[in-house]
């Protein structure tokens, strides 16, 4: 091969590899810019925390489940049934004073007194079938509480980018400082210490309309 020939080879070779390199920085340096792009758009923190406990207790309250539970109307049935009682009692006093040589007529109270009997064995039935029916009732409306908290709380983490949820009641939540319920308060608090920022409560309330 002629001399002019070698060189002019190994100038395109040059050439090629130095395009060749250029590229493979250009690339390298285009892949790091999307690392580092991707790395920033991800939250510092991947698990949020929610008071879940809370927000149920909150959507139970609310105009979406508390009228249902106020129509069983269990407040009434125990109002008349206390009344009765206590028209029961004046009976029996009425009673005691005619053993005693009191004026009164045995045979009207026996008969009001028969009556009032009656209707509290009927208010018992209607009391325990309401009971029941406010029971089945409130456990329902639990589990569907449960479940839109739920449903928002992931909408809401999917939005801000968390991959996990735990739920725990924040630190400034009182405690129920009844013996028997503390055991569930502690429960309710699995998470002792967090950041700042990864509580979601006030925007899954926001999510259901609670804020």
């Amino acid at each position: 091969m002629r001399r002019f020939d070698r060189i002019a080879l190994c100038l395109l070779t040059a050439g090629v590899c130095t395009i060749a390199g250029q590229q493979v920085l250009r690339t390298s340096a285009a892949g790091a810019s999307t690392f580092q792009d991707a790395a920033a758009a991800q939250p510092e923190h991947e698990i949020a925390v929610c008071a879940v406990n809370k927000i149920i207790r909150d959507l139970l309250e609310s105009d979406r489940f508390l009228p249902a539970r106020q129509a069983i109307n269990l407040e009434e049935v125990v109002t008349e049934y206390r009344a009765l009682e206590a028209e029961l009692n004046g009976l029996r006093q009425q009673w005691e004073q005619i053993q005693q040589g009191g004026q009164g007529d045995p045979g009207a109270i026996q008969v009001e007194a028969e009556r009032i009997g009656a209707r509290m064995q009927e208010l018992e039935q209607i009391g325990s079938e309401r009971e029941q029916q406010l029971q089945q009732l409130t456990l329902d409306q639990l589990k569907e509480a449960y479940e839109l908290t739920r449903s928002a709380a992931e909408a809401v983490a999917e939005d801000l980018g968390f991959a996990y949820v735990a739920a725990s009641q924040r630190p400034e939540d009182k405690f129920n400082l009844n013996s028997g319920s503390l055991p569930a308060e502690f429960n309710a608090r699995p998470i002792l210490v967090f950041p700042d920022g990864v509580d979601i409560t006030p925007d899954v309330l926001a999510e259901l309309n609670l804020d």
